[in-house]
């Protein structure tokens, strides 16, 4: 059977057979660009039989269209390699004086590796003729994209020649030696060093920096000898930029600094800091003592010193400050910086060990936080693929985490490891709401919400309740759930940020109103003052914080903040009557409330998820105060949206209603948002 890009090659073939037939006749306008639209289709497909047929039409305007297509699904993706095929192809044909340098720049132009060493023969030998026919790019850039292994000979033995190639030209190839790291190359690399053109003498020390190996290093050391007693301009240059290049390289790289240093001028004593505090070679120490009375030299000296974490270096440094104090060579601020660095750790180097030791543990622990918590972002990737999966994976890595904390966060002090536990509490808690929600397991939600409240999400003890009381409808063990969470309110340490403080307040009223109704039935009436409307509105954005993503389907909260006014109030009706009942949803579908067609919906709404009244009274409270001062400002207007944007009359109404059936009053004089 044939392929469909061999039956597409065999219509091309037709369109250019009826072509050649009418070679004594200009072709029709139209068949023309018929044939370009399917050679340019053929390129897009990288389809070996097009090409095939436009090589042997011998058309460039054709080929030029199927190389256009190449490149526009090849643009912006990383550089992928000939197809085989397609370089065969081209070394059939490489040689053709019309079809030859149109088919190379499937590499010159593209940006696409060969993978031959016969196709590199080819283009070698025509870059070095210099009798390159016509390209968009240099055929060199062709000749060096490559991963090909055994090319470096060639290259190397050109480069040695009398034809040598010049100018960018060399710079390329002894720049590509060196990113091969070939030895063989390092000779006639070092001849280039003392090259006039000092272009080509700085990608010779960068080829030999990019080998890397010790022979390699010892001829720059050799090359800075050469240049050490010379105090030219020039030659300071080429001298600071090889020692510079040489101190940047990695410390696996054996470098003695006496050997370093043999090859600077006496009073260069800057590299000292790098092979103390890099390569930790205390045979640099002596220039590093002189190195803090040079001029700019003082804190990168005292710092490397410190850092060789040895008391008796540091004693020396010490009285070097003194030493240098009492010459006047130091100002006052760079002595006090000195008895700041060196004198307590002079007299306890013990507090100063464990102090570093316990850094290193926690870049350690953060280093081992990140990689579990990139796993966590990976399994994410589940939820709307395999959710079945997602959970009990995400439940596994969940503990996995946990446990990391509770064994190794000691390293962080006494705080810190509650925080980091508590973002583990609160992944806890968005999963429980994930099962609850979307899988409809409200009873193992149960179990994922337990897990956040024991790693000091303090919500899971709600979400438990939450659950209890609207989706297994049992507001015995409802009632009971929340009074352990009033306990744990209650007994919550008080934060100094008074957000944090104002959430727990407003969750006390809550609760307390929430058991008057389980218990009697009483629904809440009573005076707002201003905590009542802080907490509301802080306590709204941590509901959703941990349900939009996960547990509900949705309008994306982003649109509706940034404009309100393209809402569609009928989408909002469909999305909040879908909401199952929950006070989640209720914070979740709270900013919404603005775009409901009237006032009994919105009503109807809040006696669903909120049958207490609290939170409800609190919201309508916070629409009081946006319409007396005439707007929203802060989380009070990403709490309603609609205000100020004609959709404010439903939310009035509702109020005006449902303040005056609850008997509920406002303290104008303290009520504040945030």
């Amino acid at each position: 059977m044939k392929t469909a890009a061999s039956i597409v090659a065999a219509c091309f073939a037709f369109v250019l057979l009826g072509m050649h037939a009418q070679a004594q006749q200009p072709a029709p306008a139209n068949d023309n660009q018929k044939a370009k639209e399917l050679a340019r289709r053929l390129g897009k497909e990288m389809s070996v039989e097009g090409l095939e047929t436009i090589v042997a039409s011998r058309n460039v305007d054709l080929f030029t269209e199927y190389e256009r297509g190449w490149r526009e699904v090849t643009a912006g993706r990383k550089p992928q390699p000939l197809p085989p095929a397609v370089e065969a192809l081209l070394i059939k044909n490489y040689q053709d004086p019309v079809m030859g340098p149109a088919l190379r720049t499937l590499c010159t132009s593209n940006w696409t590796p060969y993978q031959t060493r016969e196709l590199f023969d080819l283009m070698f030998a025509e870059w070095r003729s210099g009798k390159v026919r016509p390209s968009t790019y240099p055929i060199r850039d062709a000749v060096l994209r490559t991963d090909l292994k055994g090319i470096e000979g060639p290259l190397l033995f050109w480069i040695e020649s009398p034809d040598r190639p010049q100018m960018e030209d060399l710079r390329q190839v002894i720049g590509f030696l060196g990113r091969r790291k070939y030895e063989p190359a390092i000779p006639v690399i070092t001849g280039y060093l003392r090259n006039a053109d000092r272009g080509t003498a700085n990608t010779a020390v960068a080829a030999l920096i990019d080998i890397g190996t010790p022979a390699a290093i010892e001829v720059l050391l050799a090359r800075m000898a050469e240049l050490r007693a010379d105090t030219s301009p020039t030659a300071k240059e080429e001298r600071e930029n090889l020692a510079n290049r040489i101190a940047q390289l990695p410390d696996t790289l054996p470098i003695p600094y006496a050997r370093f240093r043999a090859a600077l001028p006496e009073n260069t004593r800057r590299y000292s800091v790098t092979w103390l505090s890099k390569r930790k070679d205390t045979t640099a120490v002596p220039d590093a003592l002189e190195y803090m009375g040079d001029e700019g030299g003082y804190g990168p000296a005292i710092q490397a010193l410190v850092a060789t974490d040895s008391p008796e270096i540091w004693k020396q440094a010490r009285a070097r400050a003194e030493q240098l104090n009492a010459e006047g060579r130091l100002k006052g601020g760079e002595y006090a910086f000195a008895k700041s660095m060196l004198d307590e750790k002079i007299a306890d180097p013990d507090k100063y060990f464990a102090q570093k030791r316990q850094q290193v543990a926690s870049q350690q622990y953060y280093k081992e936080r990140s990689d579990l918590d990139r796993e966590v972002s990976e399994l994410k990737k589940l939820r709307s693929t395999d959710p079945e999966r997602y959970v009990k994976e995400m439940k596994a890595q969940l503990a996995k985490n946990e446990k990391h904390i509770r064994d190794k966060g000691g390293v962080l002090g006494t705080f810190r490891p509650q925080d980091e536990l508590r973002a583990v509490g609160l992944q806890y808690l968005t999963l429980g709401h994930f099962v609850r929600f979307r899988l409809k397991r409200p009873r193992d939600a149960l179990e994922l919400y337990a897990a956040a409240q024991r790693n000091d999400m303090i919500g899971g003890g709600f979400a438990i309740g939450d659950t209890w009381q609207h989706d297994l409808r049992d507001p015995k063990r409802a009632a009971a759930q929340y009074r352990e969470f009033l306990i744990a309110v209650r007994r919550a340490p008080r934060s100094s940020q008074q957000e944090e403080q104002a959430v727990l307040k407003w969750a006390d009223r809550w609760v307390t109103a929430q058991l008057a109704y389980l218990d009697k039935g009483t629904t809440f009436s009573g005076t707002l003052k201003g905590d009542d409307l802080v907490g509301a509105t802080m306590a709204t954005f941590l509901g959703i914080a941990s349900v939009s993503d996960e547990a509900f389907d949705g309008l994306p909260m982003g649109r509706v903040l940034d404009s309100p006014e393209s809402v569609d109030g009928s989408q909002v009706a469909k999305v909040l009557q879908g909401l199952p009942t929950s006070a989640f949803a209720q914070a979740y579908g709270t900013p919404l409330l603005g775009y409901l067609p009237d006032a009994r919906s919105v009503l109807a709404f809040l006696r669903r998820h909120d049958p207490a009244g609290y939170a409800s009274a609190c919201f309508f409270a916070i629409v009081d105060l946006a319409d007396r001062e005439g707007k929203a400002t802060g989380r009070a207007a990403e709490m309603l949206p609609g205000m100020g944007k004609g959709k404010a009359g439903v939310l009035l109404e509702a109020r005006a209603q449902f303040m005056r059936e609850h008997r509920i009053t406002v303290d104008a004089k303290e009520i504040r948002t945030y």
